[in-house]
């Protein structure tokens, strides 16, 4: 990663969790829906394929609890390593951008 490091990520990942709690909870009974890595990294791929660049919030704009935040961010960490994405951050604790490789 360019000017990413683990800490970085890290504090971003703390900072959109911190934003989780205040959402508050239904007090309908809901059933657990699946979501895996595989469909968070079908979603990024389709992102990708657009050509454009997109930033990480874009991605985790409405999530529905704090897991599909995780899942994603382990996706993205994933096409990472796997040289499909590439993160750039300008800034410390700035806008995490997603380019394609």
């Amino acid at each position: 990663l360019t000017g990413i490091d683990s800490e970085t990520l890290w504090e971003a990942m703390k900072m959109v969790m911190a934003r989780t709690e205040t959402m508050e909870e239904s007090l309908e009974v809901i059933k657990p829906r699946q979501i895996t890595i595989e469909d968070q990294i079908g979603k990024l791929r389709h992102y990708l394929a657009r050509g454009r660049s997109f930033q990480f919030t874009d991605l985790i704009a409405n999530p529905r609890d704090r897991t599909e935040i995780a899942i994603t961010l382990l996706a993205l960490l994933e096409l990472i390593k796997r040289r499909e994405a590439q993160a750039h951050q300008t800034r410390l604790f700035g806008p995490i951008d997603i380019t394609t490789s």
